[in-house]
């Protein structure tokens, strides 16, 4: 008998920066990971694989690779959204350090109630909760901390989730341009068997926003003509439920574009010379942690570490907005080149 197969989940906080959105989605695909959950993103594109909340303070990224699980909008709310991947529903939250205490029990009672409406699915919730207490290593006590018994980035599963989540680790070296570390989880996930076959060929997708209404109509009408000669002629159920998926499929094929599926390529403003950088930034960002947690590091010391791991910092971020600024001009100049071809 086959093991489920394993899914890598990423949880993490972009403080509303593009430079650290952009070193996400390269790293979403180096890591292969199928599933993110983003607090603070710096945008929500308008596309089929993102789900945001109301005020875009949170969102979940689908990969959407051939033998991903599928992925589909549960519920949205203010700092909320929910999804259902697979079998496990998926919940992401964010609430804002600056809100009441109030506030802040009754975002929890929300949360609470998007929990109890995934139910008896297993739940998985991530987010950035803004508690603080000592009894996680923060410096003082807040009310947050002792309303949400949590640590900042909370990661917590129902029972009946527990089980599937095989590995939980704060991903130390993925540089993330924040004071947040990203999460990463391996999710165990046994999928439903279609039809009691395996390997079957995963389900087609096409990009809802992008329909032409017109079309599909006018698709429709004309796959109604000609089938009408052949209404009736086989008496197969089978064979006639067949003809009525390649029917709808066509009329969707006609009226809007399919949602591609397969991994990700590196990110179009990607080079070697930025994974140089990334390195390099990593490298300083360790011996700065290693300065600042030994006790015997002066305070010169360790204050040169941060210079050295921020000028890394600004470098990096420097090259990320050169590279996407040199695409964009060679996009430009493909264009007057050949307005018709590969731009």
């Amino acid at each position: 008998m086959n093991a489920a197969p394993s899914f890598k989940l990423l949880q993490g906080n972009l403080n509303h920066c593009s430079r650290a959105q952009d070193l996400l989605l390269q790293c979403l695909t180096e890591c292969s990971v199928s599933l993110a959950v983003v607090a603070e993103p710096y945008r929500v594109p308008d596309h089929p694989r993102w789900f945001g909340d109301n005020a875009h303070l949170v969102a979940v990224y689908w990969a959407g690779g051939e033998t991903d699980p599928p992925c589909s909008r549960r519920h949205t709310g203010q700092g909320i959204v929910a999804v259902d991947w697979g079998p496990l529903a998926v919940i992401g939250c964010y609430i804002s350090p600056n809100c009441s205490l109030v506030a802040y029990e009754a975002f929890l009672g929300r949360v609470g109630d998007c929990i109890r409406g995934c139910l008896p699915r297993p739940v998985l919730v991530l987010g950035d909760f803004n508690a603080h207490s000592r009894t996680w290593g923060s410096k003082s006590d807040n009310a947050r901390g002792n309303a949400g018994e949590s640590i900042v980035d909370l990661s917590w599963t129902t029972a009946s989730a527990e089980r599937l989540v095989t590995g939980w680790r704060v991903a130390e070296e993925i540089v993330t341009l924040s004071d947040h570390r990203h999460i990463t989880l391996d999710v165990t996930l046994q999928l439903p068997v279609r039809n009691g076959r395996q390997g079957e060929s995963p389900a087609r997708r096409w990009a809802l926003k992008r329909l032409d209404r017109d079309m599909l109509v006018a698709a429709a009408h004309v796959v109604d003509w000609s089938g009408a000669a052949a209404e009736g002629a086989t008496p197969d159920l089978e064979q006639r439920a067949a003809r009525l998926r390649a029917d709808m499929a066509a009329i969707c094929d006609a009226a809007m574009p399919r949602v591609r599926s397969g991994r990700r390529g590196p990110a179009y403003w990607w080079s070697d010379h930025i994974a140089q950088l990334r390195a390099a930034c990593l490298r300083f960002r360790r011996k700065f942690t290693r300065a600042r947690r030994r006790r015997t590091a002066s305070a010169v010391e360790t204050e040169e570490r941060y210079r050295e791991y921020r000028n890394a910092t600004v470098a990096l971020q420097l090259a990320i907005a050169e590279g996407k600024s040199r695409s964009w001009s060679g996009l430009l100049d493909g264009l007057d080149r050949d307005p018709w071809g590969r731009p």
